[in-house]
């Protein structure tokens, strides 16, 4: 069975981003310029890391529409010990995804 594109990989991940939020409304809310990251929301990134493997981060934060900054954060935070309903902030999404 052949390997799925990049492409195909980076927009089957979209569409799961997509998916949670739909099912999670308030999984992510800006408020004064800043983006707002929910618990779940950050433990489902790192869960869609491990079975995306495969994209490099560049990719996989684009994939995500999360700053790569943010992402590296993200894994380095170890966001396991978030307590549940707490918020924490996310740098600002840039509107262009090619940088």
């Amino acid at each position: 069975m052949p390997t799925a594109s990049k492409a195909s990989r980076r927009y089957d991940l979209a569409g799961a981003v997509l998916a949670f939020m739909m099912a999670h409304p308030y999984c992510f809310y800006c408020r004064a310029g800043r983006h707002y990251y929910s618990d779940a929301f950050r433990r489902f990134i790192l869960d869609l890391l491990e079975q995306y493997i495969d994209l490099d981060l560049d990719d996989f934060a684009e994939a995500l529409q999360v700053p790569l900054d943010t992402l590296k954060e993200l894994i380095d935070s170890d966001t396991g010990n978030v307590e549940p309903g707490e918020l924490a902030p996310a740098q600002e999404l840039s509107s262009s995804t090619g940088s």
